[in-house]
């Protein structure tokens, strides 16, 4: 980040992904010649270490000015929260957080309806 090269930026228009799906994403202003990926699982520890932290280069294929990601298979990769970094040589992207789960799901519609208690006896819905 301290060299002074240009951060690469990305368009990736779906976020949910299932297994077997693959990221294809539209690179700004970033050649596609040296292009990679990197996906970091969500971390989820305070203090110490999270064994379950993983970073996983998958790969990836481009084509005049789209680019395909194809995320592993299920034992390397467990269904979970990922940030999607594109790497232009040493120089990383802004991460975007990304899905990958057995079945896709539309985030927004998963809090529709939904009602649950808050302490105190108060009550919260989302429609």
């Amino acid at each position: 980040i301290l060299s002074g090269l240009p951060r690469p930026a990305f368009n990736l228009a779906n976020t949910d992904r299932a297994y077997g799906q693959s990221f294809t994403f539209v690179p700004i202003s970033v050649s596609t010649t040296n292009l990679k990926a990197s996906l970091l699982g969500d971390v989820a520890s305070t203090h110490g270490n999270y064994m379950a932290q993983r970073t996983i280069f998958p790969n990836v294929s481009c084509a005049e000015t789209t680019c395909t990601v194809a995320p592993p298979i299920i034992h390397v990769l467990p269904p979970s929260w990922f940030m999607l970094f594109v790497l232009d040589s040493p120089m990383p992207s802004s991460g975007v957080f990304v899905r990958i789960s057995s079945v896709p799901v539309c985030l927004s519609n998963q809090s529709q309806g939904l009602r649950f208690g808050l302490p105190g006896g108060f009550s919260a819905s989302f429609l």
